[in-house]
């Protein structure tokens, strides 16, 4: 099996009998409005895709793993050749399968199935829960197994996966941030790289020890960072630290942090390619960029696409603020009205058009939504959005979800707390509201973990997206920590979350049979979730 690199998130897995393209993001259009470009630059590999896409002795198939456009790139799977096979999960909202139906015969695989393929299979791992939505895949192939996890969170379930696969040769998973928190937040500067120095070193934290349970021969970092050629987002990419690092500060850490694992983990250029035969990266592309030209390069790289970032702005210049204000209050009250935990949110919302005088004030108890001239709550979220970005969520260009990753928000909440209810409102599109509620995965089940000081039952299922907590492990404070958000959960004060307003069962416990299920100990602080 060869494993070529695509840049991003994007793979192309080849065996004489078989090819699959894995979540290219090769347009020229970047991704969310322009707010994200492929870092580095990957857009000469789209011919080279098409190319084998097209190979007529070979099984073709394509895989996309989730919605977001990054790795749903539209423009360039309008250019897919004829005749090849889409893979896609399958999701409660259809919109991603029934998209791909236009490339090609789809195969929609739910949670752990498996398709057939020539010289072996391909195994779904599917995350959906309304608020989140993505999937992994484990590939086989003549013997020769790759884990994709690219950006999806089931990083608790890699144990799981490799126990009934087998050893695994290559995985791959995202080592870096893509979250509108801190990044949208109106913080002091010491604030926002105390939160982003601590998230970055959770989010190292949790992958290696997806690394360390999935113990592969080699490990390909990938799924991030995205850079930023926005004039008004360019700051990102130069600021000192962010929610962001590149592969070369992850290598690093893992080179020295646990050298113990022995994992080979090049860093990859678009058109590497590694072999799982030979057991190395047997193919090295040019040019190779190195983070000590980044600022430069990314420079020349914003200046080449400007007119192509600005032109997506224009698109709506002709539309008044005045009737972009007024779409967006109708949206807000149908919104809340089909929200059922709308009264589980802690505080009112302000939204307003960053050109507009009002703002709307979204009452979640009384499920109302009025123009307010200013904030008059004492606990309050205000959310502040262009009015040409605003549009295009109204008029269905981009999701709900895109606009948060447009990143071009500013965001301020008292008190400075996570609220999942409010956070699901805000990245939810507004027909899928109704089907909001807690995942619960392992929901009957408990599980005996040791603690700081002894042992203790707990909920095995995380409260905030479904987590699997007997995979989790504790953090320098001795709270225990979910392996796939993050969250933490303080065991001796009886499991209260330490970062958002939920709790889950902890009570001590002497050490019984299956004590031996404990947690393992990290290194990492412990996260703030957005």
């Amino acid at each position: 099996m060869r494993i070529t690199f695509l840049g991003h998130a994007g793979f192309c897995v080849e065996t004489p009998r078989v090819v699959l393209v894995c979540d290219p993001w090769l347009s020229e259009e970047g991704a969310f409005d322009g707010a994200w470009y492929q870092w580095p630059p990957n857009h000469h590999l789209a011919p080279w895709v098409r190319e084998r896409l097209a190979d007529p002795g070979r099984a073709r198939f394509l895989y996309v793993s989730h919605e977001h456009r990054d790795h749903f790139d539209r423009e360039f799977l309008a250019t897919v050749p004829a005749g090849v096979t889409v893979i896609a999960p399958r999701f409660g909202r259809r919109a991603l399968a029934d998209w791909l139906a236009r490339v090609g015969e789809v195969h929609v695989l739910g949670d752990r199935e498996r398709l057939a393929l020539p010289g072996g299979y391909v195994e779904m791992h599917v995350d959906d829960t309304v608020v989140e939505r993505d999937s992994a895949l484990l590939v086989e192939l003549d013997g020769a197994r790759f884990l994709d996890l690219n950006d999806c969170k089931l990083l608790d379930r890699v144990a799981e996966i490799r126990a009934g696969a087998g050893p695994i040769d290559a995985f791959s998973a995202q080592f870096s941030g893509a979250t509108w928190h801190p990044t949208c937040y109106a913080y002091d500067r010491a604030t926002y790289e105390r939160i982003s120095a601590r998230k970055a070193a959770e989010k190292f934290a949790s992958v290696i020890h997806a690394i360390e349970a999935c113990r592969p021969r080699v490990f390909l970092p990938a799924a991030g960072p995205a850079c930023f050629l926005d004039p008004a987002l360019f700051h990102l990419n130069l600021e000192p630290v962010n929610i962001f690092p590149r592969a070369r500060a992850f290598l690093d850490h893992l080179a020295t942090s646990r050298p113990d694992l022995g994992v080979l983990a090049p860093e990859l250029m678009p058109g590497d390619a590694y072999d799982t035969d030979a057991g190395r990266v047997v193919v090295l592309a040019e040019p190779r960029v190195d983070d000590r030209d980044f600022p430069e390069a990314v420079a020349r790289y914003a200046a080449e696409h400007r007119d192509r970032i600005l032109a997506v702005q224009r698109l709506t210049e002709g539309r008044d603020v005045e009737g972009v204000h007024a779409a967006l209050g109708r949206v807000l009250a149908e919104r809340v009205e089909r929200y059922h935990a709308a009264a589980a949110v802690q505080a009112p919302l302000y939204l307003r058009l960053a050109e507009a005088e009002f703002a709307w004030r979204v009452d979640f108890r009384s499920r109302t939504v009025s123009e307010a001239a200013a904030v008059t709550d004492e606990a309050f979220t205000t959310m502040v959005v262009p009015a040409w970005q605003m549009d295009r969520v109204l008029t269905g260009a981009i999701t709900w979800e895109d606009l948060a990753l447009t990143f071009r928000l500013r965001i301020e909440r008292r008190p400075d707390r996570y609220d999942p209810a409010l956070h699901a409102f805000l990245l939810t599109e507004t027909e899928d509201l109704p089907a909001l509620g807690s995942p619960r995965m392992h929901a009957a089940e408990r599980t005996v973990v040791r603690g700081p000081d002894g042992w203790y039952e707990i909920d095995r299922s995380c409260p905030h997206a479904g987590g699997d907590l007997a995979q989790g492990w504790l953090d320098e404070q001795g709270c225990l920590v979910c392996p796939r958000h993050r969250w933490t959960f303080d065991l001796a004060a009886g499991g209260r979350c330490t970062n958002a307003t939920a709790t889950i069962h902890a009570v001590r416990v002497p050490a019984g049979p299956d004590a031996d299920r404990g947690v393992r100990s990290g290194p990492a602080a412990a996260a703030e979730p957005g």
